[in-house]
C-alpha cells in the first residue's frame, strides 16, 4: 500500500464513521448508546488524521469517487 493510499484509507474511513455518527444521530438521538459508539469511532480517526495532516474528504467527494455507497446502490 502507497503512502497515498493510506491517506485515501483514512480520509474514507474517517468519512463513513462521521457520516454513520450523523445517520444514527438522527435516527436514534444523540445520547442512545449506538449513536455514542459512532461517536467515539469517529472521532479517534477525525485525530488520527489531524494528527498525521491530512485534510478530510467532504462526503460529496467521496460519492464522485465512488468510495461511498449511496442508498440507492444498497438497495439493488
Amino acid at each position: 500500500m502507497t503512502k497515498r493510499e493510506m491517506i485515501l484509507a483514512i480520509q474514507v474511513a474517517e468519512a463513513k464513521a462521521w457520516k454513520e455518527y450523523n445517520e444514527n444521530k438522527g435516527l436514534y438521538g444523540p445520547a442512545d448508546s449506538l449513536t455514542t459508539r459512532c461517536r467515539t469511532t469517529w472521532s479517534a480517526l477525525y485525530e488520527l488524521r489531524k494528527q498525521l495532516g491530512v485534510d478530510g474528504l467532504s462526503i460529496h467527494e467521496l460519492l464522485e469517487m465512488n468510495l461511498l455507497p449511496t442508498h440507492e446502490s444498497l438497495m439493488a
